[in-house]
């Protein structure tokens, strides 16, 4: 077994740069589609925006720049509050599903919509 060591600077620099490249386009990418979350949770894009400006304490700008993929630089803070971010959304989106989930299973409505059959038609049958 043989050890090589690489002498060639600029294919040092170069792997280096490649994957600090990938890293950085990752890390836009999942941005984008945090900041796409909270716009798809408050139904449009301008409240979805003011919500991800907040929880990230960035300006309106910055989260829609965040938004659009035209940020350029991501500090580290703002993409680690970002996931914290994303959890909780994903969290309190959670508890309204299983909230309107409880609502329909208690409504009068429910136990008659267990019952239908397939097929047949409720006014008559």
């Amino acid at each position: 077994m043989s050890l090589t060591i690489c002498t060639d600077v600029s294919k040092i620099g170069s792997g280096v740069s490649n994957r600090l490249d990938k890293a950085a386009a990752r890390i836009a990418r999942e941005m984008q589609e945090i900041s796409r979350l909270f716009v798809l949770f408050h139904g449009s894009r301008a409240r979805g925006l003011i919500h991800f400006a907040d929880a990230l304490g960035v300006t309106e700008r910055r989260a829609r720049s965040l938004y659009e993929g035209t940020a350029g630089r991501i500090d580290a803070a703002e993409h680690a509050v970002a996931l914290v971010a994303r959890n909780e959304l994903r969290r309190t989106r959670a508890h309204k599903l299983r909230a309107e989930l409880e609502e329909l299973e208690n409504s009068p409505h429910a136990e008659t919509a267990a019952r239908a059959r397939p097929g047949a038609v409720l006014a008559g049958q």
